[in-house]
């Protein structure tokens, strides 16, 4: 029977504060940008569309803030 696994044992420790913080700028961003177009009654797309893609990039820093190694 092994004992508990110590923190280097494991590996680099990962994560990245700043990357998640990207993250939040960029969901807050989308949410403006959806505030914006509910504002005009929805009268263009591209708010939208531009909501869409910032929220995708969120997504994706989010989840490079998780993966990368500190």
């Amino acid at each position: 029977m092994e004992g508990p696994v110590s923190g280097t044992a494991r590996g680099r420790p990962r994560g990245s504060a700043g990357l998640y913080a990207v993250a939040f700028v960029l969901v807050v961003a989308s949410a403006a940008a959806l505030a914006a177009a509910a504002v005009q009654l929805l009268a263009s797309v591209e708010l939208l569309w531009l909501s869409i893609g910032l929220s995708a990039l969120a997504l994706l820093a989010a989840a490079a803030s998780v993966l990368v190694p500190r």
